[in-house]
């Protein structure tokens, strides 16, 4: 099982703040653990209540410092019903690095005949549809994405459209 970023800064700086505060001196049977000097409980008291302090304050910090989410968390995170999904799906290349929107892609496509259904920025069926039917029209790989060669053929289709792009 792993654990998080957040979960072990949590329990450090929660062990800290327990060493400071019970500062050793304990004898258990052979095993004693001899008293802390005031200086290493007050930086540990200092130390475990900045991390605390950030586990509870600004738990995003952690999440930022740690990267991507594991692959147990974004599982999690995309199979939880009702929560909406952080990153947009991908949708081609051309989309991506904003050379070109899904309505701008509807428009031209509907130009050509290939689309029918209305004219926003929501992917939906008859969008990949179209635009798979119009690469195949184009001898382009037919994936339904608007990468290079799919951006630069609506282009072509349609330059007054672009003209002003």
């Amino acid at each position: 099982m792993s654990m998080s970023v957040l979960t072990v800064t949590f329990l450090v700086g929660l062990a800290l703040v327990v060493v400071s505060i019970v500062g050793g001196g304990i004898e258990i049977k052979e095993v004693k653990i001899p008293t802390l000097p005031i200086i290493p409980r007050t930086l540990s008291f200092v130390v475990g209540c900045a991390l605390l302090a950030v586990c509870v304050l600004s738990p995003q910090i952690l999440q930022q410092l740690s990267g991507q989410q594991s692959s147990a968390e974004a599982k999690v995170a995309a199979a939880a019903p009702g929560v909406p999904n952080k990153e947009p799906p991908f949708l081609g290349a051309a989309i991506k690095n904003h050379l070109v929107t899904v309505r701008d892609v509807k428009v031209v496509l509907r130009h050509d005949g290939k689309y029918v259904g209305p004219i926003d920025e929501q992917p939906n069926d008859s969008y990949f549809q179209a635009v798979a039917a119009f690469q195949l029209s184009r001898n382009i790989t037919a994936d339904g994405y608007v990468g290079p060669d799919t951006y630069a053929k609506l282009r072509e289709s349609w330059p007054e459209y672009f003209a002003d792009r």
